[in-house]
């Protein structure tokens, strides 16, 4: 039996669609969705989410049609069939249906018609559901990912986990069981930004003021702070931290902050600051404090890390510096193990009236030890002193000796470097040395300043040497052993 449809030509009723008619299926993938529009998050609350909402496709594919067609059907006693009332303006198209087995093969035009297509037909399983394909991309990337795992089925897609401060692009595909659709129209741009809610910078309400105060009297500072997260409050005095100790309070509590001076002297001179910080910025307040008076013996302050000691590496620039008064001004000296410092060369001073520097260049290990500040004036003296420690490499280990050989195996021991740079020494490496392969080679690693090896090669010649480890590195190798000789029991 031979179906055959005839459509006007104009008609938006497609080939697909009047198979569809005829055979209740279709193969033709869908047209292209609309064009994604996106809709944010709150920067407030979801500021990495964005809900995305397309028009589904003009033509899904297997839509039904909405032009009308002329179904017609006729037996036909052979396998060619002569059509004479073929019309202009107008499409045709045939299926051939039987119920023998094997079924009747395609159809196939032997002529071509006029403004008319020929094709053929082959009948497929039921359509399935229209689905989508949703892709973004950062702009600028030629890279296309997939934004969900599995395909969606509805025109709406809601995203979150974008990276805040990219730019992103999105495109909907069609999908259905014939095959994908072009992707549609691209979105427009959308930036991700981060939002940090209720985030602000630390300000002062209340700022320092320049204060003058008697020796000996109680001098407060107050500040008034605000800002979210709530800042974290530091004070200083000519730069240098200032903690809580016996002659000082530093007290912070809900938007305030003060800084008590229970007994004022002419150390305490200078610039007074306090500084507001939090992850959204900083902000910072400053105030003189002058005392009165004409005479005063001198005084020195260290800074609090000083009293456990300083720590600098070699060829590093040692820089100290402390806080001095007194009136008349008083002259500073500085000490290193007792020796005053020589200015000039490596050491350079700097002396203001309200501190003292030295710097060292290039620092070596021989600049380690007790450094001491000394300051004088006719009313009196005052000194100061505190540790610093340069860090190097280790010196090398004592030279190896052989304390006992026997069969293949040999006992070592060495003394400690002379200097172990610093710090205490972690490891010793121990190397060996087999005369015709002019080599050293590591033999082993050890705590202890004594090992045994084994495994050597008998009717050879060795050597051995002795390297230190510490954090700050391996030291050069000591000097040789002496050489031993493995003996060879085969050869007597």
């Amino acid at each position: 039996m031979l179906l055959s449809a005839s459509v006007a030509e104009g008609s938006k009723a497609s080939l697909s669609q009047i198979l569809g008619d005829l055979v209740g299926s279709t193969e033709v993938p869908p047209a292209p969705p609309g064009k994604p529009s996106l809709a944010p998050g709150t920067p407030q609350n979801q500021p990495d989410l964005v809900t995305i909402r397309w028009e589904p496709p003009i033509n899904d594919g297997g839509a039904p049609v909405t032009a009308q067609h002329t179904l017609s059907k006729k037996k036909l006693p052979s396998t060619i069939a002569p059509e004479p009332a073929l019309r202009e303006q107008q499409c045709s198209l045939y299926l051939v249906v039987s119920p023998s087995s094997p079924p009747p093969s395609y159809v196939r035009m032997r002529t071509a018609v006029k403004h008319h297509v020929a094709g053929t037909v082959k009948r497929r399983v039921p359509y399935k559901d229209l689905c989508y394909l949703v892709e973004h991309k950062r702009t600028g990337s030629p890279h296309w990912v997939r934004a969900t795992p599995k395909p969606v089925t509805k025109p709406e897609l809601t995203l979150s986990g974008l990276e805040p401060g990219w730019r992103y692009q999105f495109r909907v595909s069609a999908e259905n069981s014939a095959g994908m659709s072009e992707p549609g129209e691209l979105s427009e741009p959308l930036t991700v930004t981060l939002y940090r809610s209720g985030v602000s910078v630390p300000h002062f309400m209340l700022e320092l003021k320049d204060t003058t105060a008697l020796e000996n009297e109680k001098v407060e500072f107050l500040v008034a702070f605000r800002g979210h997260p709530t800042p974290k409050v530091s004070w200083y005095k000519d730069g240098f931290e200032i903690f809580s100790n016996r002659r000082m309070r530093v007290v912070t509590e809900e938007e305030q902050s003060s800084l008590v001076i229970f007994q004022a002297s002419f150390t305490d001179e200078g610039e007074i600051k306090c500084t507001a910080t939090n992850r959204a910025g900083h902000s910072v307040t400053k105030a003189k404090l002058k005392l009165e008076g004409e005479r005063a013996p001198p005084s020195i302050r260290l800074p609090r890390q000083y009293e456990e000691g300083l720590l600098f590496e070699k060829d590093e620039v040692i820089r100290l510096k402390v806080s001095v008064a007194g009136r008349p001004l008083p002259r500073v000296t500085w000490f290193h193990n007792g020796e005053q410092v020589t200015f000039g060369g490596r050491y350079e001073v700097n002396n203001t009236d309200k501190t003292s520097s030295l710097r060292v260049m290039e620092a070596r290990r021989a600049d380690r030890g007790e450094y001491q500040v000394k300051a004088t004036n006719r009313l009196g003296e005052d000194v100061a002193s505190f540790l610093v420690t340069i860090t190097d490499r280790p010196l090398p280990p004592g030279k190896a000796k052989v304390l006992m050989t026997l069969g293949k195996s040999v006992t070592l021991s060495w003394t400690e470097p002379d200097d172990d740079g610093g710090c205490k020494i972690g490891n010793y490496l121990v190397e060996y040395y087999r005369l015709g392969w002019n080599v050293w080679l590591k033999a082993a690693t050890c705590r202890q300043m004594t090992t045994t090896l084994g495994d050597l090669i008998e009717g050879s010649e060795y050597k051995f040497r002795i390297k230190a480890e510490s954090p700050y590195g391996v030291s050069d190798p000591s000097e040789e052993s002496d050489v031993i000789f493995v003996p060879d029991p085969k050869r007597g």
